[in-house]
């Protein structure tokens, strides 16, 4: 019987033996047969794995279900934390253009060309919120939450 650990004959077979492990494996196979024998299988296994054709393999159908279910389940998440950071991306940006209109207003009234400096700012300002809206609404449109109550409540579309 040996006493070599199994799990450093798996890591030689595979190749992701450490360096040193490796020449102690080395030099074990020189002398145990068994350890032999046992890698010969293990390498006989990989082989026959590697031929198999898992296109012949059939999943039953309630496997296959199972794993749609828990993919929906997956995506439904991330849709649900992309939805809320694209919303609150989008209300930062709206406090921004807000922020810059102020500013943009103050100025206005301190210009002597201030009603055709406000005309300017009123068309870009409405420019970049309609296209801002415009682009979250697209994104949000690819989502499948975009049709819930909760979203239609906040008329993020």
């Amino acid at each position: 019987m040996c006493n070599l650990d199994k799990e450093l004959l798996y890591s030689y077979a595979d190749e992701t033996i450490e360096e040193l492990e490796k020449i102690f494996v080395e030099e074990h196979l020189k002398y145990c047969t068994q350890c032999q024998d046992e890698l010969r299988e293990i390498r006989d296994f990989d082989r026959k794995l590697e031929e198999l054709n898992y296109d012949d393999i059939t999943v039953p159908d309630r496997l296959s279900i199972i794993s749609e279910l828990v993919v929906e389940n997956f995506t439904s998440e991330i849709e649900k934390e992309q939805v809320s950071v694209k919303y609150n991306n989008y209300k930062e940006g709206l406090k921004v253009i807000r922020e810059i209109a102020k500013e943009g207003y103050r100025q206005i009234y301190e210009n002597p060309y201030g009603k055709k400096v406000e005309e300017r700012l009123s068309k870009y300002s409405n420019v970049i919120k309609k296209q801002a809206k415009k682009i979250c609404r697209k994104k949000l449109s690819k989502t499948r939450i975009v049709n819930t109550k909760f979203m239609k409540k906040l008329k993020v579309v």
